[in-house]
């Protein structure tokens, strides 16, 4: 891996995972949806510092068709623990691009997230990992986003949101 370049990449990238951002914590689910590459997805929430899902048990181990699940349940009204929807507000730290060797981008971010529930709040911690392609000079897709949450610790409510 090696330092990004270009200035413009750069801002299009971390805008990127800014957005990702703002469109979960505002359950903007299809807008959400349509950010990832549909061949390549992988959204994972792994106990422990492993990021292959293969080796380690997880949290969340999405594949897109298992996403678009998560994303009709959420829309539906039967994830239960989310109605009404957990409010949520996300600050991400200053993300860091590298460029992968296969053209891709790793671009990785710390955050911190409260979910506000009618019967509790909870704090979220974590690192943010996101494996981002560029699709011609205008458009940024989504492969992997690999969640590590400090939470993890000790026992923790549902996470039925999109973290």
């Amino acid at each position: 891996m090696s330092m990004l370049r270009s200035n413009e990449s750069l801002t299009n990238l971390t805008d990127f995972v800014m957005q990702e951002a703002e469109l979960a914590d505002t359950h903007s689910y299809d807008q959400w949806l349509a950010l990832w590459n549909q061949t390549e997805a992988l959204y994972f929430v792994p106990y422990g510092d492993i990021d292959e899902p293969g080796l380690t048990v997880a949290v969340i181990r999405d594949d897109y068709l298992r996403m678009c699940d998560r994303i009709n349940r959420l829309k539906s009204g039967q994830a239960h623990t989310q109605e009404p929807k957990s409010t949520l507000s996300r600050v991400l730290g200053q993300p860091v691009v590298r460029s992968l060797d296969d053209g891709r981008y790793l671009v990785q971010a710390k955050f911190v997230c409260v979910e506000i529930r009618p019967d509790r709040e909870f704090l979220w911690a974590g690192t943010a990992k996101y494996t981002l392609a560029e699709v011609g000079t205008d458009r940024v897709e989504l492969h992997r986003k690999v969640v590590h949450l400090v939470n993890l610790v000790r026992p923790v409510p549902a996470l039925t949101f999109i973290i």
